[in-house]
């Protein structure tokens, strides 16, 4: 089997994750358009896995790490808080008035910062605790790998 090794390059990378994203939001190929994104970010995915470069040195990295380690926070929490944004949003305009370019940036950025907050919250303050108790309720110990 010839190797595919070449995915892992930190050049290839980045393309993979725009033809991934343009495959998300663009109907290339008509009806079953959608259908690209599934070897697209098959792709990527073992690009990911087998690189050993710049990608993988900032993977590798605090911030990725810990947003990581938070992540099912951030799925849980996101939603909430994009809801409650987008509700917000025409308040926030009627007191400020029309809204800059700049302005919809800072908007962004607070909505961000808020939810990685409320993550980090929910990640070290129930889901880690729920998880930990709920591990010292089996009777047995966990199977090793084989």
């Amino acid at each position: 089997m010839k190797t595919v090794a070449w995915l892992g390059h930190d050049l290839v990378l980045p393309g993979l994750l725009a033809a991934v994203t343009v495959s998300f939001h663009v109907k290339t190929f008509g009806a079953g358009g959608d259908l690209i994104v599934v070897p697209l970010f098959a792709l990527m995915v073992y690009g990911l896995a087998v690189t050993n470069g710049g990608v993988a040195r900032f993977l590798n990295s605090a911030v990725p790490q810990y947003l990581g380690r938070i992540s099912y926070a951030l799925y849980l929490v996101h939603g909430v808080a994009f809801s409650a944004f987008w509700f917000l949003m025409p308040t926030v305009k009627t007191m400020m008035g029309p809204i800059t370019g700049a302005e919809r940036w800072l908007y962004a950025a607070v909505f961000v910062i808020l939810v990685i907050g409320v993550s980090h919250i929910v990640h070290y303050g129930f889901e880690k605790p729920a998880r930990l108790y709920l591990l010292g309720l089996r009777k047995e110990e966990p199977h090793s790998a084989v």
